[in-house]
């Protein structure tokens, strides 16, 4: 299976196969908290959620990485599958529309963080 992916994704687990606290994404219309998202690149996130939302639906988020927020950018929705085994929940693709100079600060914090050249860990 050819991969599509534009940006190069990452699995979110650190030290002691911990999700980084750096890492946040903020979807009021899915959850009140913050989420850590399972997977990250510049272009999306995966996140594990307890009931799914349709694909193609989207949502205002935040995006926290280290000590930056990026505000009012839209997600969508782009794929959705069940995790097995476990307690019921969704692994959930989203696709982040975000301007290019966004996506560069992005990119940029998320190599620093990849790096680990970052403080309060």
């Amino acid at each position: 299976m050819e991969d599509k992916r534009r940006f190069a994704r990452f699995d979110n687990s650190f030290e002691q196969n911990q999700k980084s606290p750096n890492l946040l994404v903020l979807i009021p219309a899915l959850t009140e908290a913050p989420i850590q998202p399972e997977d990250f690149s510049a272009g999306g996130f995966r996140l594990r959620l307890k009931s799914p939302p349709d694909i193609g639906t989207e949502f205002d988020c935040t995006v926290k990485v280290l000590y930056t927020s990026l505000m009012g950018l839209r997600s969508r929705v782009v794929w959705i599958a069940q995790v097995q085994p476990g307690p019921l929940s969704w692994d959930v693709g989203l696709d982040i529309r975000i301007s290019e100079g966004e996506q560069d600060i992005l990119s940029s914090l998320l190599t620093v963080l990849l790096a680990g050249n970052h403080i309060g860990s």
